[in-house]
Parts: C-alpha cells; structure tokens; sequence
C-alpha cells in the first residue's frame, strides 16, 4: 500500500486525475478479486463452504438421506492459519520492499 499511494501522489501532483481514478478503481477491483479466492480467511471461502454444504446436501436429499450437520470450522482452522501466515508475510515482504525501494513514476 507504501507504493500504491506513492503512484497515486504521483498522478495527482501531475494533475493525471484520469490516471489517478482509473489506478484507484484498478487497485479495487484487485482487492475484490483477492478476497473472492477459495481460502478460508477470505469470502470465497466461506462462499466455498456453503456452495460445498449445498451440494452435499442435495445428493444427500436424492439419495433419500436426511441433511448433515453443517462443516465445522475448527477443522478448517490449520488451513486457515497457513493462508494467513502466508498473506502477513507476503505483506510485510512487499511493504518492506516499497519502504527500502519506494516507486516513482516521474523522476
């Protein structure tokens, strides 16, 4: 985020507003699509689980069987603390890197 708001200082000191609306909405849609993979700390995990406990439970129901208890997110858990290790470390990597070596546009 270091050097997203450098770029974004960096248009709008050029008076590329254009450039400036069209990187913010970029830098959104980037974010919305992170947030929609499948893990679990994220919401297409949680998507995926109910997507998962929906179809199970309509072959359960073709199958004559009654529905089944819902997942249980404390087995999840392992998997979910490897996805978040994962993302803090990528994040203080990258944040680390926009502070030693920071993004300039316009030199």
């Amino acid at each position: 985020m270091v050097g997203a708001s450098i770029i974004g200082g960096d248009t709008v000191d050029h008076g590329l507003w254009v450039a400036f609306w069209f990187f913010l909405a970029q830098l959104n849609l980037i974010l919305a699509a992170i947030n929609l993979l499948p893990l679990l700390p994220f919401d297409g995990g949680h998507i995926a689980v109910a997507v998962f406990e929906r179809i199970r439970n309509m072959v359960r129901s073709a199958r004559g069987k009654v529905a089944a208890a819902p997942v249980n997110y404390l087995k999840l858990l392992p998997a979910t603390y490897v996805v978040l290790v994962l993302v803090v470390g990528y994040m203080l990597l990258t944040v680390t890197a926009d502070l030693v070596n920071p993004i300039r546009l316009f030199q």
